[in-house]
């Protein structure tokens, strides 16, 4: 393997490879660890929507007394899932009629 394969197989070199081809890595700017206020940011929504998705495991993450250590990637993977479910006429909503926790599906038939 030549020495720039390698380097094209380090994070950096597919970050520069796909920003070079136009496509941006998602949340490139935020770091690997995520806070709740950056979830907040990187989904466009509340904190209390936020710590709904957390305590219904909906998004992956570690508790450590208080605080919520939540992977970037996790983030990313929850938006994959989300995206694949609307692609079946899956809508996920966050209503706040709903009890505590608890996630509400909108299973729509395609006509």
């Amino acid at each position: 393997m030549k020495a720039s394969n390698i380097s094209s197989c380090t994070s950096a070199g597919v970050s520069e490879s796909l920003t070079q081809q136009g496509m941006i890595p998602m949340f490139s700017n935020y770091p690997d660890i995520v806070t709740v206020p950056q979830v907040m940011k990187m989904l466009g929504i509340g904190r209390n929507a936020v710590y709904k998705l957390l305590q219904a495991n909906e998004i992956r993450h570690r508790r450590i007394g208080r605080r919520y250590i939540i992977p970037k990637q996790a983030v990313i993977e929850f938006i994959n899932k989300a995206s694949d479910a609307n692609d079946g006429q899956a809508k996920v909503s966050l209503l706040p009629s709903q009890p505590k926790g608890v996630i509400a599906y909108d299973w729509q038939s395609s006509s």
